[in-house]
This record gives C-alpha cells, structure tokens and sequence, in this order.
C-alpha cells in the first residue's frame, strides 16, 4: 500500500511541476489540473499515514513500556 501511495505523491509531484512549465497550452493546463484534483485527496490522506520509519520508531520507543 505505501509503495501505492508514493506512487501517487510521485505522479502528484511530477504534474505540479508540468503545470508551472505549461506556457499556454491552457488544454493541457486544464487536463493537469483535473488530474492534480482527482489525486488530491489520496495526498492528503498519505500525509496521515505515518512511515515505516515512524512506526519503527514508535515501536522502538514504546517496547520499553512493555517490559
């Protein structure tokens, strides 16, 4: 799932940065940004799932608790 999700950061990312560099194709400036919506949501929900690194870290920090 999380290998899922960067995907979807990546392909984020990629079209934020083809809309700054559109120039006047307003076509495909206006394809970007349907496509930046549709995905926002999955951004904005992978921001809330924590790392793998965090989880370990987590994990690390509470196995003390434990014992």
């Amino acid at each position: 799932m999380l290998d899922t999700l960067q995907v979807v950061e990546d392909k984020f990312e990629q079209l934020s940065k083809e809309l700054l560099e559109i120039g006047n194709d307003y076509k495909r400036a206006g394809d970007i940004n349907k496509e930046l919506v549709s995905l926002e949501p999955l951004i904005k929900k992978s921001a809330r799932v924590p790392s793998g690194d965090e989880k370990f870290r987590r994990s690390q920090n509470n196995s003390h608790v434990r014992k």
